[in-house]
């Protein structure tokens, strides 16, 4: 999946979608880094495609990027929480401010993909899955970026769900519907091109002690290398 993975789009104007270069406001990032919980120490700017390495291999870094017309969040607990609609998923939603939100992750590796859309604050649609199962099916699916499942007859086990019309013995659990649908989603909401060109804010999930180290001393090791202060 690439860089088409654990990611955030929550746009101000529905039915938008990011396809220009916008200027990053890094005042409105570190807004939304606090309200989405994330005690956030900012790190650095970076492209998104940069940012999206940074988040993959670190677990405490997110990547915000808050532009005029929306907000791309990188982080994978957010679109986790998002899609499969935790009790957190609410606070998330209230913190990004946007009428409409769509949050996909995906992973080549272990094969899991999942996606939500909400509307209007309300979960939408949600669906994921992955090694050999597809345990999330909530609302109808959308014809725009799942048309394998419109008008498809899925039941529910205590597995998962799966397509009916597909024989046990085969893959019925969707898996090359929802990595598809993945990729249109994201595609649907941010072109290809913006990955390299629009920049973010890089920001580092800290323990209490280096998060006061670093406000007293800004210019000590524990802002200059990202690699300290994880207490």
């Amino acid at each position: 999946m690439g860089t088409r993975a654990w990611q955030t789009i929550a746009l101000k104007t529905p039915g938008s979608a990011l396809r220009t270069v916008e200027s990053l406001s890094k005042e409105e990032a570190a807004r939304i880094a606090a309200a989405l919980g994330k005690n956030p120490v900012s790190i650095k700017e970076c492209t998104l495609s940069d940012a999206f390495r940074e988040v993959g291999s670190r677990s405490k870094m997110t990547a915000i990027g808050a532009y005029r017309s929306g907000y791309f969040v990188l982080d994978f607990d957010i679109a986790n929480e998002l899609v499969c609609s935790s009790r957190h998923s609410k606070r998330i939603v209230d913190a990004l401010c946007a009428p409409d939100i769509a949050a996909v992750f995906a992973h080549s590796v272990s094969s899991a993909w999942g996606y939500a859309i909400y509307r209007n604050g309300s979960l939408l649609r949600a669906s994921a899955g992955g090694d050999g199962e597809w345990y999330i099916n909530r609302g109808n699916p959308l014809p725009d970026f799942e048309p394998g499942l419109v008008g498809s007859k899925v039941e529910e086990t205590k597995a998962g769900y799966r397509l009916c019309d597909v024989a046990e013995d085969e893959d019925a659990c969707g898996y090359e519907i929802g990595d598809d649908a993945a990729n249109l989603i994201t595609d649907a909401y941010i072109s290809t091109d913006l990955w390299f060109e629009s920049r973010c804010s890089l920001f580092e999930r800290r323990g209490l002690i280096s998060r006061c180290l670093g406000s007293i001393f800004p210019n000590s090791a524990y802002n200059q290398n990202p690699d300290r202060g994880s207490d």
